[in-house]
């Protein structure tokens, strides 16, 4: 009989190349895996450009006439810009271009770039300009940690003002946001008869004060090397440094200061509300990270745990919201609906055909998923709760394609003789390339069904992308140890 030529019938024919190609599949799955960002959720970019202009000293209609209206001016006919809003404030201003839908950030974002670094006549206190791409900041944090005790609140935010900067410095983290933290406030009371004693007026000692807490701009000095922004910062902003200001220098050579005729105590503003955590005053943080959420949180576990034994006697650290055991539970039930379809589909298989080709039909959830487990990092796919769902929904179908073909091989098999190697070797070919044209193009149906979800453009697409990703790469994968790996 003439040999049978192909990529299938090779890879039938050899039984070596097929293993080695599975087993590839499951080192660049277990690779995959370990480099693959694991987050919570996808992080989503909205179709904004953000211009953030520093100015200090400034008023807010000040920065519009100056320096929001000239940018205005300048952006607002460039291709792509659809909206500007601004947001000014004494001392800052962000300028929020949104993008048309379907357009590309980065050449909009070097086209502003361009016309913002040429503008002339800025005010000479502008001391920063920066435009870079929106980022998504309502999101909720991946893991919350709580700092509690019976403790004074100035000392309270004083120790979560060191734990914060610690946290701040872990690996992966991104922003640290508390939402508990009050403003230091410094109050300072002079009786009346003390001024008259020394001859002083409310106006002079205001006057003082001012003088020895600067905290202002001097320009920008421009060179061919760039420019050299200069500041004056001496500010006094605590009680020992307050009382140490000279007041009067009397001609005896003696001073009066601050700390002399007046009361100076620090504290934390009144507020209208406290927060407690298990009925004791509380600081809190919410952790925001830059990528692989789920090791991050880790990290930040191992941190709290450090960080609690350097407090004292009476504060506590904690974690109580951590966003990643969602994650760990959805991997969970990912690994046990894995084994509970291989289990099932083995003894169902095993029950109309035999051992050997269902255990092959079940290997091909494994290599499925480990396959789209290797791609995901090169299609810039995280593993995170959409992914995972995605995994999830492939999993009723991944092993259609071998049941169909271990099926047909099975039934052409059953005509040879058990003592001839060769028979079942074409029996295999026969039956594989019998069903290979319908699995292929039901396959394909399942393909084109979510190949449009990777050109959706805005959240839609961003929330579509991973769901969409891994269920193309694992219905390709299952396709290849169908054709290839099982009839060998």
């Amino acid at each position: 009989m003439r040999p049978q030529r192909g990529v299938l019938a090779w890879f039938a024919s050899n039984p070596v190349a097929a293993n080695l190609l599975m087993v590839l599949i499951l080192i660049g799955g277990v690779y995959g895996y370990n480099i693959v960002d694991q987050e919570v959720f996808p992080r989503f970019f909205p179709q904004q450009i953000n211009i953030s202009v520093d100015i200090p000293g400034v008023g807010p209609t000040a920065i519009d006439e100056s320096v929001v209206v000239p940018i205005e001016n300048a952006i607002h006919d460039v291709a792509g810009v659809q909206k500007i809003a601004a947001r000014i404030q004494q001392g800052s201003a962000v300028l929020t271009v949104t993008v048309t839908p379907g357009t590309a950030l980065e050449p909009v974002l070097n086209t502003l770039q361009g016309r913002v670094q040429g503008l002339p006549r800025l005010p000479s206190q502008l001391e920063r300009m920066v435009v870079f791409p929106a980022q998504r900041n309502d999101d909720d944090g991946v893991i919350w940690v709580s700092l509690h005790g019976q403790a004074d609140p100035l000392a309270l935010q004083r120790y979560g003002a060191s734990i914060q900067a610690e946290i701040e410095r872990i690996a992966g983290v991104q922003r640290v946001r508390n939402y508990f933290e009050a403003a230091y406030e410094i109050a300072i009371t002079i009786p009346s008869l003390t001024l008259q004693h020394y001859g002083l007026s409310l106006a002079e000692v205001s006057a003082a004060i001012r003088r020895s807490s600067l905290d202002q701009s001097l320009g920008v000095v421009k060179s061919p090397a760039g420019q050299l922004q200069l500041r004056i910062k001496d500010k006094a902003d605590d009680v020992r440094r307050l009382s140490t200001i000279v007041l009067r220098s009397n001609t005896d050579g003696s001073r009066v200061t601050l700390g002399d005729i007046a009361v100076i105590h620090d504290g934390l503003e009144d507020r209208l509300s406290e927060w407690h955590y298990n009925g004791l005053p509380a600081q809190g943080w919410e952790i925001h990270t830059k990528n692989s959420s789920v090791d991050v949180a880790r990290r930040v576990k191992a941190s709290v745990a450090q960080l609690q034994q350097q407090l004292p006697e009476g504060l506590e650290l904690s974690t109580w919201w951590d966003d990643s055991s969602a994650y760990q539970e959805r991997v969970h039930t990912l690994v046990e609906d894995g084994l509970s379809g291989f289990i099932l589909v083995c003894l169902v298989l095993t029950l109309f055909l035999q051992l050997r080709v269902a255990v092959w039909a079940g290997v091909g959830i494994f290599t499925s998923v480990l396959g789209a487990l290797w791609l995901m990092p090169m299609v810039d796919v995280s593993l995170n709760m959409l992914s995972l769902f995605g995994f999830l929904l492939a999993m009723g179908i991944l092993v259609d394609d071998a049941i169909i073909i271990g099926d047909s091989i099975y039934a052409h098999q059953q005509t040879c003789k058990p003592d001839d190697p060769a028979a079942y070797l074409r029996a295999a070919i026969a039956g594989v390339t019998a069903v290979a044209l319908p699995v292929c193009l039901s396959v394909l149906v399942a393909l084109v069904a979510f190949l449009p979800g990777l050109f959706l453009p805005g959240w839609a697409g961003q929330m579509m992308h991973p769901i969409c990703w891994v269920m193309i790469l694992t219905l390709v994968f299952s396709l290849v140890e169908a054709l290839l790996i099982l009839p060998a």
